[in-house]
């Protein structure tokens, strides 16, 4: 915690609407959920999103490379994107089977709207509205029985976001706080006629074709082995039920990463579905290596059925969590690649 006293909201009270949150163990992280319980209604608060009217300029600047670190823009500018990640990321998308997918930034716009200053440099907590489109397009040739279909998705997701991020002496920190409001619209064709209706009448149906809004906070403290992260997403899933009855309905989740530096370069992060603890997995460089731990309530018991037998279940085992019985299933990653080892290096 530095001079700024950045997470000093993680003490106020709480008055917002009751949600099963989930019980994160690490100080830091649950800081940073208690301060979201505080922000959550600010966000979801109408006009929250609303692009601020500029400001009158203070007495130093900012530059354009410089307000691209501030805002977590750093893959959409030359100067700040990561060969190495780039490198990675083709690598993990060829292991999968899945084609590369071209995305590009537009129509990128800041407003800062506080920039306090020292000696004629950015020091304090600077605050700033940042917009833009994140553009992807990819292609994906599947087949089914006799049938081989070509998927071309094109996808555009805008971003609202405010920023607030320590700066000290000009030199931009770790500690931030970033609140974004995506929406999300997608359009996929298949190249056969008879696939492309069906999944065109299924989307229509659930209603997937209107776009999907994603409100997120995210909180950053530390680096290193201090670094801690606490990602806070709000989405909405599509109710199965609902589409049976002919009336579609989606429901609120919270999406919950918590992640923690072991050192520079590795880390190890926890997903949480509301409460409940959906998996564990580790990085090196920016890619999965280590561990990879998944953990699902016994969904085969409602169909008389014994997890033990499935297909792909072979080295998985029961756990307790939180009072909670849980089938944990374990799969092992290095530099991004799945492999079958046993017992799985994190180094």
């Amino acid at each position: 915690m530095n001079k700024f006293g950045f997470f000093v909201a993680a003490l106020l009270p709480v008055t917002a609407v009751a949600v099963d949150y989930p019980a994160l163990k690490d100080p830091a992280h649950a800081a940073m959920l208690e301060r979201y319980k505080v922000d959550r209604p600010k966000m979801e608060a109408e006009g929250f999103f609303t692009p601020p009217a500029p400001t009158a300029s203070s007495g130093c600047s900012m530059s354009e490379v410089d307000l691209y670190q501030l805002a977590g823009l750093d893959a959409a500018h030359p100067d700040l994107k990561g060969k190495q990640f780039d490198r990675n990321g083709r690598r993990y998308f060829r292991a999968v089977e899945i084609p590369g997918i071209k995305m590009s930034w537009e129509n990128i716009r800041f407003t800062v709207t506080d920039l306090p200053c020292e000696n004629g440099v950015p020091h304090g907590l600077v605050k700033a509205y940042v917009s833009f489109d994140l553009i992807s397009d990819s292609k994906t040739t599947t087949t089914a029985g006799t049938v081989t279909s070509t998927m071309t998705s094109h996808s555009m997701t805008h971003t609202d976001r405010w920023v607030n991020r320590v700066v000290q002496q000009g030199v931009i920190q770790d500690e931030s706080a970033m609140y974004s409001s995506m929406l999300t619209k997608t359009e996929s064709h298949h190249s056969d006629p008879a696939v492309d209706k069906i999944m065109q009448q299924s989307s229509k149906t659930a209603g997937t074709n209107n776009g999907n809004r994603t409100v997120v906070a995210d909180y950053k403290t530390g680096h290193g082995a201090t670094l801690r992260v606490g990602q806070f997403m709000i989405m909405k899933q599509l109710d199965i039920a609902s589409v049976s009855s002919g009336k579609t309905k989606f429901n609120d989740v919270l999406i919950t990463t918590a992640l923690s530096g072991i050192d520079d370069i590795r880390s190890v992060s926890e997903m949480y579905f509301d409460s409940k603890l959906t998996q564990i997995s580790r990085a090196k460089d920016g890619v999965m290596h280590g561990e990879f731990l998944s953990y699902m309530e016994d969904m085969f018991k409602s169909a008389g059925l014994n997890w033990r037998t499935q297909p792909g279940m072979e080295d998985a085992r029961e756990v307790s969590i939180g009072g909670l019985a849980l089938i944990e299933t374990r799969s092992c990653f290095q530099d991004g690649l799945p492999a079958k080892l046993s017992p799985c290096p994190s180094e």
